[in-house]
């Protein structure tokens, strides 16, 4: 099965439909590749100047030691996300199953949320827009989550915006809250700030939006989109030059 597949079967005679999100067997194989390699890239770094520069001075030391904990840190940002490959929304006739990665900001977490919960047990089905900014540039985020009627809180993840194929967490956010017998909540925007203070501090908390009138959230997203058109440039100069420096 692959991400966003609908499974029609039989339930007593009357047909029953449950809609499956999961990554399919090539994303999951691209995206491991993509992380394995540059994480193994970065251990390397991390690992090789210390054993083949002798480095003296005090100074020096630190320095390098600076950098393989610097190094070790971006390979481990690597392998977390590993974690979205087992990422799984079943939303069935009678009961919703998930098993997701628990967040901290923009980073999946090792432990996994696993639950099956009545539908009745649903209070409400919440979006919003999250903006991170770093270095001028501005990226953004639609995230989904649901509340209980305890009052436990379970995000579903994440949808990034103006990136390829995500996975299609706004359609099984619509179906849960169908099931339900409830519509999805819009609770506007929030300004996160950077990706590191993200990763330390997590997202601000449900119910602290700020960036609530259509105009405002419109000159968010469009400094997003504004941020991958300048990225973009970067690339393509960064490869032109590249080429011409062969």
């Amino acid at each position: 099965m692959t991400c966003g597949e609908q499974v029609v079967h039989s339930v007593d005679g009357a047909q029953r439909d449950t809609f499956l999100v999961k990554p399919g067997r090539l994303r999951v194989f691209v995206q491991t590749v993509g992380l394995v390699f540059p994480a193994g890239v970065f251990l390397a770094l991390a690992v090789v100047p210390a054993t083949v520069f002798g480095v003296e001075g005090g100074l020096a030391q630190a320095a390098l030691l600076l950098f393989a904990v610097a190094m070790v840190a971006l390979a481990t940002f690597c392998l977390l996300f590993l974690s979205t490959n087992l990422v799984r929304i079943e939303v069935g006739p009678q009961t919703l199953k998930v098993r997701l990665p628990r967040l901290r900001g923009p980073l999946p977490l090792p432990s996994l949320i696993r639950a099956e919960i009545p539908y009745g047990d649903i209070a409400a089905v919440e979006r919003r827009d999250e903006f991170y900014s770093s270095f001028g540039l501005v990226t953004a985020q639609d995230a989904y989550s649901l509340v209980l009627r305890d009052g436990r809180r379970i995000p579903l993840g994440v949808l990034s915006e103006h990136w390829t194929k995500p996975l299609p967490l706004d359609a099984a956010a619509e179906r849960i809250a169908r099931r339900a017998g409830l519509s999805v909540r819009d609770r506007g925007g929030v300004p996160v700030g950077g990706v590191v203070r993200g990763i330390v501090r997590g997202s601000p908390p449900w119910g602290s939006e700020t960036i609530t009138t259509p105009v405002e959230r419109k000159l968010w997203h469009a400094r997003a989109i504004r941020s991958m058109h300048v990225l973009g440039v970067m690339f393509t100069v960064l490869a032109v030059v590249r080429a011409c420096a062969r």
